[in-house]
């Protein structure tokens, strides 16, 4: 490994520890209060709160202008005006604050769902300021500060859902008012640590930055709308065309998955640094492509094990009224590494400002999620909204990977194609009757697919065994 590889990967690995240290407990968190969820709230009231929880990350992007993005973007600059940025974000929070007040006779215009709607808008603005200070944080580079944040966050969210859902049983109440302790806390922690108060008095107004940033964010707007579409429309079908139960129910399938995609998300919001300061470097191509494969190769053999797993986690993991989720989790979790790869090419655009990248391919994601919701759910029910989302993940990731050519050539190698089908036949085994087979044919991929890749599953087990002699 040439000199500059080896302090590239330093650069990386060190940014995602970081990033790791904050992003796992929130992440955990969330994972791990599902079986609270599923003991102190009904499929119904869980069902209304994922719900609500979703619609909320749709309109936080549409009140704010989505002006996250840009704090994100624009704080990675090289001269970039921390002051004038963090005064544009403020600023940003006080509309946001007077729309967020549409929503509550929106919300209770809708049955089961009516009598939390204050809770909800305090709720979605509590968490629009907290995530525009950490994003601010993030961006500055201040990860430390970052990361601490975030397990500021999860630690809340837990200790004060215990106290509402166990020690009051306040139900969905509950839910929300320990969401919106913590996202004002964390709020508070933020502005204190991006020095807000004094970037308030000390910095103008940048009417010309604010565009350049609004411009940024709002055409990234319909790319988080896409988003959210593959994340909610879903949900929203089976609702209507099923029942609020089997939403609540498919949220819990949700959640393996999800947790999966959010461990790479830590990932990549280290890369995205690395991203940006190597570009245009000489072997950044060559680079790219092998953490590319590396992080497809890490993805299928964990998505392997989990799948492997999958019946006997469900069987702890949730009561038995949300067991049948595990039927949604195969097709789920394929779909969602697909989706990690896609963001991972997205980085390209980010570097490049790409707005339109973002958007076309987002785009034609949500399009193609939406016309399969419509068909597959009518005809196979639940089961069809997770082929949809699947499918839909897997339309954004073969987009990407054409587009984002002009900027980088991203290739896939044999490996990696036959490491797919392998996992594939895995999470297809999970439907089998007879668990002797299943198991079995499940073993025999896994070892084929350690097999395939044993050389680089013994360089990583090479670096983490000389990181801790090292320790």
């Amino acid at each position: 490994m040439s000199e500059k590889n080896k302090q590239r990967n330093k650069y990386l690995f060190k940014n995602t520890a970081i990033i790791a240290i904050g992003n796992f407990a929130s992440k955990f968190t969330s994972f791990f209060l599902v079986p609270l969820y599923t003991n102190y709230l009904t499929a119904s009231q869980y069902g209304v709160a994922d719900l609500l929880y979703t619609i909320c990350n749709f309109l936080v992007p549409l009140f704010t202008l989505n002006i996250v993005e840009g704090v994100l973007r624009f704080s990675l600059d090289k001269n970039a005006n921390e002051k004038k940025i963090i005064r544009i974000a403020c600023t940003m929070l006080i509309p946001a604050a007077i729309l967020g007040l549409l929503a509550v006779p929106i919300v209770k215009m809708f049955d089961g769902y009516g009598e939390w709607a204050w809770q909800f808008y305090f709720y979605m603005i509590t968490y629009a300021s907290s995530q525009i200070f950490l994003v601010a944080l993030k961006g500055q580079e201040k990860l430390k500060k970052y990361s601490l944040g975030n397990f500021l966050h999860a630690l809340l969210i837990a200790v004060f859902n215990i106290i509402f859902l166990v020690g009051l049983h306040m139900g969905p109440s509950g839910y929300f008012l320990a969401y919106i302790i913590a996202n004002l806390v964390v709020t508070f922690y933020g502005m204190i640590n991006c020095k807000v108060f004094s970037y308030i008095r000390n910095a103008t107004f940048d009417k010309k930055l604010f565009k350049e940033m609004a411009k940024y964010s709002v055409v990234l707007m319909p790319t988080s709308f896409m988003w959210w579409v593959m994340n909610f429309l879903d949900r929203a079908m089976i609702s209507g065309m099923i029942s609020i139960a089997d939403s609540g129910i498919y949220a819990v399938s949700y959640k393996l998955p999800t947790i999966l995609s959010s461990v790479s998300a830590i990932f990549l919001q280290a890369w995205l640094f690395s991203a940006v300061k190597n570009d245009g470097e000489k072997g950044n191509v060559e680079y790219t492509n092998k953490v590319f494969n590396a992080l497809a190769i890490v993805l299928i053999g964990v998505s392997m094990v989990l799948l492997i797993l999958l019946k006997q986690i469900f069987e702890v993991y949730v009561s038995p009224e949300f067991y049948e989720a595990w039927k949604y989790v195969p097709v789920l979790m394929i779909g969602h590494i697909f989706m990690t790869l896609a963001t991972f090419m997205s980085t390209s655009y980010n570097v490049k400002k790409d707005n339109k990248g973002f958007l076309y391919s987002a785009t034609v994601g949500a399009l193609m999620n939406v016309v399969l919701n419509a068909v597959l759910i009518p005809l196979i029910g639940v089961q069809g909204a997770a082929i949809a989302t699947a499918l839909s993940y897997l339309t954004v990731f073969m987009y990407r990977l054409f587009d984002t050519r002009k900027y980088i050539k991203i290739w896939i190698g044999p490996r990696m194609i036959f490491s797919m089908i392998l996992v594939a036949i895995v999470a297809a085994m999970t439907f089998s009757d007879s668990f002797v087979i299943s198991l079995a044919v499940q073993l025999l991929a896994l070892f084929t697919f350690v097999a395939i890749n044993y050389v680089f599953l013994k360089k990583i087990l090479v670096r983490v065994g000389k990181r801790k002699e090292t320790k």
